[in-house]
């Protein structure tokens, strides 16, 4: 099964290009979340090298999704873990995918990777998210772009 997933058109990750964001489209395939990049010039920190908050950002973006495709709901951040494998060169075609690892008292577990078409894995994450306040969760939804598919 193969999904396309909303997104919030001011956001940094997964908003509109025109607004500088980075422009990402997740989509959910069976029970993971997915979506490409080639990052650019625009995103190095040293000469040849992709800056590591680019990717930390585009990983915690992933997660967030993997939680939202499989609850329906918004979730926060509360713990984020990042290993820079392999420096990321800019042009280099890249798919970011992220799932839901655990559930335990109302904190979701996530990881997620960077990698290109080879497998080669670039940067990998891991973190801990809260579950946004109802109210807050529904407000969220009202504002994002695309019609969200119903959860399965």
């Amino acid at each position: 099964m193969t999904r396309p997933l909303p997104f919030y058109r001011h956001c940094c990750v997964c908003g509109d290009k025109r607004r500088g964001s980075l422009g990402l489209r997740f989509r959910q395939e069976d029970e993971k979340v997915v979506a490409d990049f080639v990052p650019s010039d625009r995103h190095i920190g040293y000469p040849g090298i992709v800056h590591g908050g680019i990717l930390a950002s585009v990983l915690d973006e992933a997660m967030a999704w993997a939680i939202y495709a499989h609850s329906g709901l918004f979730a926060l951040s509360s713990e984020l873990k990042v290993r820079f494998i392999k420096p990321l060169p800019p042009g280099q075609p890249v798919r970011v995918v992220a799932y839901p690892v655990a559930v335990q008292r109302n904190v979701y577990e996530t990881t997620a990777e960077v990698q290109d078409d080879s497998g080669v894995v670039y940067a990998r994450a891991w973190g801990r998210w809260f579950p946004a306040p109802a109210e807050q969760n529904a407000q969220w939804l009202q504002l994002i772009e695309g019609k969200p598919s119903p959860v399965p």
